[in-house]
């Protein structure tokens, strides 16, 4: 996936080993300097779900790639707990 195989390698795990993007990439015919996964989980319907919703974005750092910046976006107070614990 990229010229570096440093086994501390982010884009690494991210894109090689969670995305499996290895094969998917060769076309391009070139490395890839960064990976991300964008995510948006919505609200559900009904009594005992989830009623929040959130983004969430995992990126491999351009400056370190070593490193995961992983952000999640939610609306504060949006989550109101039924009063029942979940396991």
């Amino acid at each position: 996936m990229t010229v570096q195989s440093d086994p501390d390698d982010a884009r690494m795990l991210l894109g090689g080993k969670c995305l499996k993007l290895d094969d998917r990439l060769a076309p391009l015919g070139r490395p890839v300097h960064g990976v991300g996964l964008s995510m948006f989980l919505p609200p559900l319907p009904g009594e005992g779900q989830p009623n929040w919703q959130a983004a969430v974005k995992i990126e491999t750092l351009i400056e370190d790639v070593r490193q995961l910046f992983i952000e999640v976006d939610a609306p504060l107070g949006a989550c109101r707990h039924s009063g029942t614990p979940r396991r």
